[in-house]
């Protein structure tokens, strides 16, 4: 699942979008954390276009705008829906597709490890493809209709289109009413996702220097809980350039 290298400065972006592509993620180690973040965003740029982070999440480095700080807060950020946003605090974060409830989710997500945690916060990584290989059949078909809240509409968990079979998935984004107006065995097909998924895990260690970029619309991530407040990871999301060219 995981293709790896070791940083250099001419590395080719077609070289890590090929791997992305066949793998679903790429690990860059030895990539320079502790500089300023010239190179991060030189690579971001490279794959993809980035999207703009939420203000209160950017990087204090240099001030940009795409760059957001994965790391706990002294009081933990609450989203729109009142809800605790998991990734400023300490707690486990379950497998996820990031912005999994905005129509086009990025296709691209890097995170750079600037420092890691003193126990735990280990990185949860699940192909989807090989979540779906698990399934029932009557499973995956009820989870390719529409059935996952979006931006005021519901829309598939797998789809199957131009860009081969692709998923969204965030089990924060279900609410007890969306589960009912489903199926009354929609929480049972869900169940059934989530079990295929943990099926799948794998869990790695992501230390100061290394640089995971995953294919959001096929990688599912997460984490596990840590101890010590020291845990910084830069994140990156990306549009690819191939589609908005096209």
């Amino acid at each position: 699942m995981i293709a790896k290298r070791r940083w250099h400065t001419k590395i080719r972006a077609a070289e890590l979008v090929r791997d992305l592509d066949a793998k679903g993620a790429v690990l860059i180690q030895q990539f320079p954390a502790q500089d300023s973040d010239m190179e991060l965003i030189k690579l971001a740029i490279t794959l993809g276009a980035p999207l703009v982070a939420p203000t209160s999440y950017r990087s204090d480095s240099n001030g940009s705008t795409m760059i957001s700080r994965v790391e706990q807060r002294c009081t933990p950020a609450v989203n729109d829906h009142g809800q605790l946003v998991e990734s400023t605090t300490t707690e486990a974060i379950d497998l996820h597709t990031d912005c999994s409830t905005i129509v086009d989710v990025p296709h691209f997500v890097i995170f750079l490890c600037v420092q890691e945690a003193q126990s735990g916060g280990d990185t949860l990584l699940a192909d989807g493809r090989a979540a779906l290989d698990c399934l029932p059949a009557n499973i995956a078909t009820r989870l390719m209709a529409n059935c996952f809240p979006a931006e005021g509409c519901l829309l598939p968990v797998i789809l199957k289109n131009d860009d081969g079979t692709t998923f969204r998935w965030n089990a924060n984004a279900l609410t007890a009413d969306i589960v009912t107006d489903m199926n009354a065995d929609s929480g049972v097909v869900f169940s059934a996702w989530c079990s295929a998924l943990n099926n799948v895990t794998t869990r790695i260690r992501l230390q100061a220097g290394d640089c995971l970029i995953i294919d959001n619309k096929k990688i599912l991530h997460g984490r596990t809980s840590f101890q010590g407040g020291s845990r910084l990871i830069k994140r990156i999301r990306l549009y690819d350039k191939r589609k908005l060219e096209a």
